[in-house]
């Protein structure tokens, strides 16, 4: 019995703490406690509506980077589609053209091979009657080796021939011998003398002029496919130095 008054007595006290403390204010004090409140719970609000406000723009950055990513794609897209045109283009029409100019520059270099050929021989009835007869060439005179000329770019090579015979006219008593070596080791005379293909296509094939006592310069022509010519060779034979100057 003892302890329950004691606990009565107890929760008594704490009520009336609890009352004086709540209900005791005056309405001044009670007012600027629910100010305080308030400017609490609106600068709560403030901090969380920065923070929105950061999330925001980190979304429009987002959005503005996926944007130009998209312009890009599709101007990508859009140069693409006409290439693709251009292609199609060049099959449907030009490529007949190419076909038609192929046909005539074989028949133009069939011509050249039938004269060439024919003044082959007459040079080499010339040959015939020297004395004494040349026979086999053996070993040239002069071997430049494998060397690189880059397209639309000219080399002149030294031989030096002119100097060990000491004859200035001995460029007119030789044979010149040039070969082609493509990326494959491959040794050809391909569009040897330069061929003019069309203006799409434009000059081909590497030549030798300017042949002196001294020197020789070679040529390779702007549009030629660095594949086919990716290294020369020039050998030269001093067939007699006996042979009159201008014949």
């Amino acid at each position: 019995m003892k302890r329950v008054c004691l606990s009565l007595l107890v929760l008594v006290v704490v009520g009336v703490f609890i009352t004086s403390v709540c209900f005791g204010k005056n309405p001044e004090e009670k007012l600027d406690y629910r100010v305080e409140m308030l400017e609490q719970t609106v600068a709560s609000q403030a901090e969380q509506i920065e923070a929105l406000d950061g999330q925001i723009l980190s979304l429009q950055n987002d959005y503005e980077d996926l944007y130009k990513r998209f312009l890009k794609i599709a101007n990508y897209v859009d140069h693409a589609m006409r290439d693709i045109d251009d292609i199609q283009q060049y099959i449907n029409f030009e490529l007949k053209d190419e076909l038609r100019w192929i046909k005539n520059d074989i028949t133009n270099n069939d011509s050249a091979i039938a004269r060439n050929f024919e003044q082959l021989l007459i040079f080499t009835g010339r040959l015939n009657t020297i004395e004494p007869k040349v026979g086999k060439l053996g070993p040239p005179d002069y071997d430049s080796g494998w060397f690189t000329v880059d397209p639309g770019d000219w080399q002149n090579i030294t031989h030096n021939l002119g100097t060990q015979y000491q004859d200035p006219a001995i460029n007119e008593k030789c044979i010149v011998d040039m070969q082609l070596k493509d990326q494959f080791g491959s040794i050809h005379h391909k569009n040897y003398g330069g061929t003019y293909w069309d203006e799409y296509w434009g000059y081909k094939g590497i030549y030798w002029y300017r042949f002196t006592s001294d020197e020789i310069r070679i040529l390779n022509l702007p549009e030629s496919d660095p594949f086919d010519y990716d290294q020369i060779r020039i050998r030269i034979w001093v067939i007699d130095t006996n042979i009159p100057t201008n014949p």
